[in-house]
């Protein structure tokens, strides 16, 4: 029987990630605002279809706000890495070739 040793962590997550991940919560919490304050021509009185529809949009934005920020957290807890009995955590970058 085969087994794979694949190396299954994943690596620190970036800062840009979570910014990116901010950007796109804040964007679909405006796009929630519209749908849910915008009352256009075509929908007539409030629907509930609308409203439901507006809500979801703010709770996924509302979810990419928590993730980019627990993602920027992430990354500085990997940046300001202490060193334990001597020893980095981080195994030490290869010095720039000339």
């Amino acid at each position: 029987m085969l087994q794979s040793r694949r190396n299954l962590t994943e690596g620190p997550p970036s800062k840009i990630a979570g910014v990116v991940y901010i950007l796109i919560g804040i964007m679909a919490l405006g796009v929630a605002a519209f749908v849910l304050f915008y009352q256009g021509s075509l929908t007539g009185p409030p629907s509930t279809f609308r409203t439901g529809f507006g809500v979801i949009i703010a709770l996924y934005g509302a979810f990419r706000i928590v993730t980019g920020i627990s993602t920027v957290r992430k990354a500085d807890a990997v940046k300001d890495v202490s060193a334990i009995s001597g020893r980095s955590t981080i195994p030490p970058s290869k010095p720039p070739v000339e």
